[in-house]
């Protein structure tokens, strides 16, 4: 009787082990372009912005193509007339500054008692809008835009999910607190005194 509970134990830590995860998590560059979207829409989806618009950045920043490709992309589905760096000399000059725009791994965890390690994912954006009349430049408006979103991925996904040319599209996976090396102890321990206990009461 003793050897059936045994085994009953067993076998329930087992099924975490194979758990699967239904459907294909969004790819960090497919994450990071929804947090924008998303942000840039809760701001602007009631504002006027006079097109047609000069799209110009502003500053130095790795992530300047992505920003400007998902304004580009949200104007034109809005409708607006956009030009890209002085095609336009009619155009209002709307640029953007990117303060914060980046992709963590902020904290891991095990799905069940012995299931596949799951990464926390988080994403935050933080640029500033600015509108100017064509001519002589006269600032119409000046806005801040932020966002932030998170979601948890399997970390088996996450080579996949991640772009090796960028490197704020993979970001380090957290280090450190006991589960390093203290969870592959408990773990190894428990199912090796649950062994023993089977095969020693035959």
């Amino acid at each position: 009787m003793l050897r059936f509970h045994i085994f009953t134990v067993i076998l329930s830590l087992l099924p975490s082990l194979s758990l699967a995860q239904t459907g294909d998590p969004p790819t960090n560059l497919d994450f990071l372009r929804g947090t924008i979207w998303s942000a840039l829409d809760s701001s602007l989806s009631r504002t006027a912005l006079n097109s047609p618009l000069e799209l110009v950045a502003e500053g130095e920043n790795e992530a300047n193509w992505l920003l400007e490709d998902v304004l580009l992309s949200y104007l034109l589905e809005r409708g607006e007339e956009v030009s890209l760096r002085g095609e336009n000399s009619r155009s209002a000059l709307f640029s953007f500054r990117i303060l914060v725009l980046r992709l963590s791994y902020p904290a891991q965890k095990r799905r069940g008692f012995l299931g596949p390690r799951q990464v926390k994912r988080e994403a935050e954006v933080n640029f500033i809008l600015r509108l100017q009349s064509p001519g002589k430049g006269r600032v119409l408006w000046n806005r801040r835009i932020k966002g932030r979103s998170s979601d948890w991925i399997p970390r088996d996904r996450l080579k996949s999910s991640e772009e090796p040319h960028y490197p704020f599209l993979h970001p380090p996976l957290p280090t450190g607190g006991w589960t390093k090396y203290g969870e592959p102890v408990v773990v190894t321990g428990l199912v090796a005194g649950l062994v023993y206990l089977l095969y020693s009461n035959r």
